[in-house]
């Protein structure tokens, strides 16, 4: 189970494995937004280029993992 906990401390538990599902399908959906809008030219600056790319490789590998 995984506890939520939001405003004005209202708690709900949710299911692990429905709760994974959604955190993925919400990734899919901002994965395939930021594909759509953006150019995604890689950052000339170095610093910027190398978090871009540790950035999309964490990515690429906690999905490929399931989180």
């Amino acid at each position: 189970m995984v506890k939520l906990i939001a405003e004005k401390e209202n708690i709900v538990y949710v299911d692990y494995l429905h709760y994974k599902g959604e955190v993925l399908r919400f990734a899919d959906i901002v994965e395939s937004y930021y594909k759509k809008s953006l150019n995604n030219n890689m950052p000339e600056n170095e610093f910027e280029r190398k978090g871009y790319i540790a950035f999309w490789n964490e990515w690429k590998r906690r999905k490929a993992g399931g989180i």
